[in-house]
């Protein structure tokens, strides 16, 4: 084997390293990941070469941390530099990822190695969640002082990882019905959706459970963006998801209504003040600072207090992503960030529908989510968790350098 090749091994097997490390071990082994990017910022000595439309995103990214940046200097806040990893660092880093994959085949490699660390998490999830219930004890391999609970014939999970599930799940669901090429059993990705969503459904958090609840319909709107035989495909295991679906709810709903009745309540207590008054206060709080400086916001760090009967602390950092961009950022830095993640998501599904690509949509989807939960649990503010945002662009990259090359049949000459 030539040095070439020595160091593109190296290049996948440390990345794809990396990503799973990212999903399943969220805020954790940071001494092994960082070694993993100094090893992959060796490697790699390709020239950046990114589409215009990719640079543009990479570049508003970068501008609105350090508008954030400059106008928490501006004002002195208590830590203006509290987010110039998320928004100028991480995302140099994640330039490697995206000039790297070039050839299809390496985003296989991506989806096989989320695939993995979806089974990872799911199964000892709900491992962990068995060994609570029957008495037997599961080492916890996380830093989650409470991960499983039990109350009012509910459950909730407090396992980080599941933010990780959040992308992979509607992903490998859309893979899985439009009969994907995984490389790996069909029956088993099918024994391991239905794993995910009995997961969802005793984790308590209502931002799986949404998604439980909303997937089984996406194919059906996207259906018509594709060819007439994956279109046909696509409806019809929606159906017949669907249908076991329904029928599972049927059986239990007899068996154990309170069941449903329970779960059903934790879901709807996300729209009752005096279930939910902490994200309450928070949305009262940002609004009002908001108002106070709408155009620029107050900037990156600023500490806003958390009024009763919220938590009666000062923060930098809130579960409302989007109000609390509002906030710091104003309407400039709100457009600036919020545009980048439109554009990334009409755009990606349009060249996906162009393309005929099933995985981009796939990408898509998971990405979607993504944006809806991070509206109540920041999730796009972690290096573990951002990475959804560069593999779509890096696919993006990859369309529009490669446009020129592709026949009718959205492939590759």
């Amino acid at each position: 084997m030539d040095l070439k090749i020595s160091r593109n091994y190296l290049i996948a097997c440390s990345g794809l390293s990396l990503l799973f490390l990212m999903m399943a071990f969220i805020s954790q082994l940071y001494a092994i990941k960082i070694v993993l990017m100094l090893l992959l910022m060796i490697l790699i000595r390709k020239k950046p070469n990114l589409s215009n439309n990719v640079k543009i995103a990479y570049f508003l990214i970068f501008l609105y941390g350090i508008y954030g940046i400059f106008i928490g200097f501006l004002y002195q806040t208590p830590n203006p530099l509290v987010f110039v990893t998320i928004y100028c660092l991480w995302p140099l880093f994640y330039i490697l990822y995206t000039i790297t994959i070039v050839k299809e085949q390496y985003f296989k490699l991506i989806i096989q190695t989320i695939f993995v660390a979806h089974v990872f998490i799911v199964f000892y999830d709900l491992l962990y969640a068995w060994g609570t219930l029957v008495g037997v004890p599961i080492p916890n391999i996380y830093t989650v002082e409470i991960p499983f609970s039990i109350y009012d014939d509910a459950s909730r999970m407090n396992f980080v990882n599941l933010n990780s599930l959040t992308f992979s799940a509607p992903v490998l669901f859309i893979l899985v019905l439009g009969k994907y090429d995984l490389g790996i059993s069909r029956l088993f990705q099918f024994f391991v959706l239905i794993c995910t969503f009995f997961l969802f459904i005793i984790s308590g958090r209502r931002s799986v459970m949404l998604i439980m609840a909303v997937l089984p319909f996406f194919p059906f709107f996207f259906s018509n963006f594709f060819s007439k035989k994956l279109r046909h495909t696509l409806v019809k295991s929606s159906v017949v998801f669907l249908l076991l679906f329904l029928g599972a709810f049927i059986v239990v709903d007899k068996y154990n209504p309170q069941f449903i009745e329970n779960y059903t309540q934790v879901f709807f207590n996300a729209f009752d003040s005096e279930k939910e008054p902490v994200k309450f206060a928070q949305k009262k709080m940002l609004i009002e600072k908001f108002k106070e400086k709408p155009i620029f916001g107050h900037g990156s760090g600023e500490m806003f207090f958390e009024p009763s009967p919220g938590r009666m602390t000062y923060g930098d950092q809130f579960e409302l992503s989007y109000h609390f961009k509002l906030a710091s950022t104003g309407i400039v830095g709100f457009i600036i960030i919020i545009g980048v993640y439109l554009w990334i998501l009409i755009y990606g599904i349009y060249l996906a529908r162009r393309k005929n690509d099933l995985l981009f949509l796939s990408f898509l989807v998971g990405y979607f989510f993504m944006l809806i939960a991070d509206s109540t649990n920041p999730v796009l503010c972690s290096f573990d968790l951002i990475w959804p945002i560069y593999l779509c662009l890096a696919k993006i990259n990859y369309w529009e350098l490669n446009k020129e090359n592709i026949n009718s049949n959205g492939l590759l000459i």
